[in-house]
């Protein structure tokens, strides 16, 4: 869809910077010969305008599309393992769930069953649990757009 849209903007860029119309409105002007000056007038350089209006609004396009959000998710990541506390349960992106039982500045010790302890870099936990062990609604609804 990405691409579709991406192709509309161009083409939109195109009709606007080449217009096929005479000044006055009066139809398509003929192409003069290559290199030859159409009616003894010097030719002029072709407005810009349009063209840099068309790159303001793709730019802002492609911020709101890809860059936004995913600078979102980065906070939202950044204070899940901010606020991760021993005790919570986690999954891993592994898909190891287990229980914090200790947290340190860039990695946490996980217990996965009973004196099954293993050590996670921080960046590795995907999800944090509710305490009712349900997956997190968030996570719930990435899972479902996938």
């Amino acid at each position: 869809m990405f691409a579709r849209i991406l192709c509309l903007l161009s083409t939109a860029a195109l009709i606007f910077a080449n217009p096929t119309t005479e000044p006055d409105g009066s139809g398509t002007a003929p192409a003069p010969a290559p290199g030859a000056p159409a009616d003894g007038v010097p030719a002029e350089a072709p407005d810009m305008t349009n063209m840099w209006i068309f790159f303001a609004i793709l730019m802002f396009f492609m911020w709101f599309v890809i860059i936004r959000p995913q600078s979102k998710e980065q906070k939202k990541r950044k204070s899940m393992m901010a606020e991760l506390k021993v005790g919570q349960k986690v999954v891993s992106i592994g898909g190891i769930h287990g229980k914090v039982i200790r947290k340190g500045e860039s990695d946490i010790d996980v217990e996965v069953a009973k004196d099954v302890v293993m050590t996670f870099n921080l960046g590795a936990v995907q999800q944090v649990v509710d305490a009712d062990e349900k997956i997190s609604e968030t996570t719930a609804d990435q899972l479902a757009d996938q």
